[in-house]
């Protein structure tokens, strides 16, 4: 017997029960739906700054150089990870400043959560955004330039991670092309800027902490070995 052994292969139990969202145990969804006992892990917001990172990593245009000098958020070739960007205490960066980034002018122990028209409207109207979405349509083109189907799929996976519904699929095709069944190379741009900001997408979930989940996994594995 080794309560140390025992005590490691608990904590990998646990993690893999709490880190998933998902709700399919409708039986423990019907019992406790607040999750007051803590039986899934709850979605979680993504911060400012690893909202504009995946849609950079979606679009594969993120710049994963580590070290080196920060620049200011709007430069127009600034695509590293948004902890290498400058954040000014004069005039704090428009996503910074609606998506709840802690005032730098004083101390903040924690970022409190808001849901305003004004991001809504930030994202719907960003050029940012916008830029990454044609630039991930282009790349679906050239992956499948004579395939709707298959490029909804691509899309959904890099951006979704999980493959459409039916009814998705449909919808999808039928927002990319126009009244006379053309396809529209601005309506690719629009559907991947949608889905960017959709809630599944602005949200942890399950799918988006599989990769984490499957090395946290294999971390517990090789503890136990060890033991």
């Amino acid at each position: 017997f080794s309560s140390r052994r025992r005590h490691t292969r608990f904590k990998c139990d646990w993690s893999s029960d709490v880190c998933s969202s998902d709700l399919s145990p409708t039986n423990y969804h019907d019992r406790d739906p607040d999750n007051r006992q803590l039986w899934r892990m709850n979605r979680k917001r993504l911060e400012a700054e690893v909202w504009r990172d995946s849609v950079l990593s979606a679009s594969q245009k993120l710049d994963t150089q580590m070290t080196g000098p920060s620049v200011g958020l709007d430069a127009e070739k600034f695509r590293r990870r948004s902890v290498y960007a400058t954040v000014t205490r004069q005039k704090q960066n428009d996503l910074y400043r609606l998506f709840d980034f802690p005032d730098p002018k004083r101390h903040s122990e924690a970022r409190i959560p808001t849901t305003t028209p004004l991001q809504h409207l930030y994202l719907l109207n960003n050029p940012f955004l916008s830029q990454q979405a044609t630039a991930l349509a282009a790349s679906t083109e050239s992956s499948h330039p004579d395939n709707p189907v298959a490029r909804v799929m691509e899309i959904f996976h890099r951006v979704l991670m999980r493959d459409p519904t039916r009814v998705e699929l449909e919808e999808a095709l039928q927002l990319v092309r126009d009244s006379s069944g053309k396809v529209s190379k601005e309506a690719w741009a629009l559907l991947i800027q949608s889905l960017l900001i959709t809630n599944e997408f602005l949200y942890r979930s399950e799918e988006h902490t599989s990769e984490l989940q499957s090395h946290l996994n294999l971390v517990c594995r090789l503890l136990l070995e060890k033991k």
